[in-house]
């Protein structure tokens, strides 16, 4: 079975090649947005995979795992026509980086989905900008491929909007949705224990069953953070 981490593994080895030849004679801006694509990207593809994912999450996902490393191929092709190969026509380059502008619309289009279904949860709202905010930067690194000036914006400073959108507009909200799971989760914990010990609210484990599924936990993951914040054995067992 191939391992999660294999894509992302692949990806670091292009990078480092990228990196560290200057065969590509690419820009620093550029190189970054190769790493984005073949590091970063496989790794938001494993965040962002989910057991309650819907029928039609299910199929977009799928497409975002097939098509990721063509479309990141594409993307490396578009730039090295244009600074590898010196083909000299923006045509070709921005053609190829069409495929990466697809790529990070269905990664917008499943965010979109996210946000719709997951919108009481402010870490899977995160994640889901976090993914639209992608298809933006897919925006910005076509428009400079095809050297377009799109709002009187020069195709060099696209190629930097494109960087800031594949890096910091796209991993800040992970930490925030991170942040926001724990804090979510220890604040849920506290209140389950509180109402057990000073109201006898649960009496047994079917009323903590109860509870928990209103809180939108797992029981046992519930158990195990109950007993690291207060020391004390959980009401029940889970089988």
């Amino acid at each position: 079975m191939k391992h999660p981490f294999f894509p992302a593994i692949i990806g670091a080895v292009i990078s480092f090649v990228i990196f560290t030849f200057d065969y590509f004679q690419f820009s620093l801006i550029e190189k970054f947005l190769m790493f984005a694509s073949f590091v970063i990207m496989p790794l938001i593809i494993l965040l962002i995979n989910n057991k309650d994912q819907t029928k039609f999450q299910k199929k977009i996902y799928s497409f975002i795992t097939v098509l990721h490393f063509p479309a990141a191929l594409l993307s490396l092709a578009s730039l090295m026509s244009n600074k590898t190969w010196e083909t000299g026509n923006s045509a070709i380059s921005g053609s190829l980086s069409l495929a990466w502008l697809l790529f990070t619309f269905l990664l917008a289009l499943y965010g979109l989905l996210l946000i719709l279904e997951k919108k009481e949860k402010i870490e899977e709202i995160a994640i889901g900008a976090e993914l639209i905010y992608f298809f933006i930067g897919g925006i910005w690194y076509t428009l400079y491929q095809f050297q377009l000036t799109f709002l009187l914006v020069d195709p060099t400073v696209s190629a930097l909007s494109s960087v800031h959108f594949h890096f910091s507009s796209a991993i800040v909200p992970i930490f925030i949705a991170n942040s926001a799971w724990h804090c979510s989760l220890q604040s849920r914990s506290v209140i389950v224990w509180s109402n057990s010990k000073t109201r006898g609210l649960l009496q047994n484990k079917h009323e903590v069953a109860w509870l928990f599924s209103k809180l939108s936990l797992p029981l046992q993951e519930i158990y195990i953070y109950r007993k690291k914040l207060t020391g004390v054995e959980a009401i029940g067992q889970t089988k």
